[in-house]
């Protein structure tokens, strides 16, 4: 799931920038607290904001396929107990 989440960082953030690691911490926060379909959206939203096409926005539309797919999988809150 973080591999997915670094990749979609790339698509908005330059390599190497302290602001893509808080982006993706802040989204893996939330997908273990169950917000898969919360993440996907935002993910989308931003890719909007960015005005994102094409292969600029692979990693992006990769980790929201990745998480609306397995979205019954990913139910993190309930595997720590948090739900």
């Amino acid at each position: 799931m973080l591999e997915y989440l670094w990749r979609a960082a790339w698509c908005l953030h330059d390599t190497g920038v302290a602001s893509a690691e808080a982006w993706v911490a802040r989204h893996a926060r939330t997908l273990l607290a169950g917000g898969v379909q919360q993440t996907a959206a935002a993910l989308k939203a931003a890719a909007r904001a960015a005005r994102l096409r094409g292969t600029k926005r692979k990693g992006i539309d990769d980790a929201v396929n990745y998480l609306t797919s397995k979205a019954e999988h990913l139910r993190y809150d309930t595997a720590l107990g948090r739900s």
